[in-house]
């Protein structure tokens, strides 16, 4: 096993940090938008989309690929949308909010066919998109924040949550419900609710 030095060493943060005008080209399943730079590697930001070209601050090196934060979006791309939720980017719940349904659909397709790629023989027939675009979600787990429900940022502590937009009306109604009680008691919550109806669960 790698001694902590060594594991430290291999994470370089760059510094001081450093603005870079960029061009996205893909979309990664868990790093955001993704740039190929000539002559410099792979770099992942979070929040921009396929064909944007955005204003990023560098923030780490780490081998072969570089992390940065989206500054400034230059020149936005046709399938960004605005967000319904009002916590998108701020809360880890949901990642492609600001990415119209229609491209949503198209590229966790492209994810699951690249996965599937690599068992002989398995040939995905397509994607099925949902008839909804929002409010599809029967199941939603809520870590308890002061009493009430919250989720989970991509770091630190867990955000209220008031409403979940994703989730279903009967879930809607049941998590509505559950903020009116102090959940003090209990670390994390998850609210199920059957689309096809039937009674929910908590």
């Amino acid at each position: 096993m790698a001694r902590r030095e060594d594991r430290l060493r291999s994470f370089v943060m760059v510094n001081p940090p450093g603005l870079e005008i960029l061009r996205i080209d893909a979309l990664g399943s868990r790093v955001g938008g993704v740039a190929r730079p000539a002559g410099l590697p792979v770099t992942f930001v979070r929040g921009a989309l396929p064909g944007e070209s955005v204003v990023c601050r560098m923030l780490s090196e780490h081998g072969s690929f570089r992390t940065a934060g989206l500054v400034e979006i230059v020149e936005a791309s046709p399938e960004r949308v605005r967000p319904e939720c009002p916590l998108f980017g701020t809360c880890g719940g949901c990642t492609l909010q600001h990415l119209s349904y229609r491209s949503q659909i198209e590229w966790k397709g492209r994810w699951v066919e690249s996965a599937l790629r690599k068992i002989p023989g398995v040939r995905p027939d397509g994607t099925i998109a949902s008839p909804l675009a929002m409010g599809y979600r029967n199941r939603v787990s809520f870590d308890v924040v002061g009493g009430r429900t919250g989720l989970h940022m991509r770091a630190g502590d867990p955000v209220p949550v008031q409403d979940c937009p994703l989730l279903n009306g009967e879930g809607r109604r049941i998590h509505a419900a559950l903020s009116e009680h102090d959940l003090s008691f209990c670390r994390r919550v998850s609210v199920r609710a059957p689309s096809s109806g039937g009674a929910g669960m908590v």
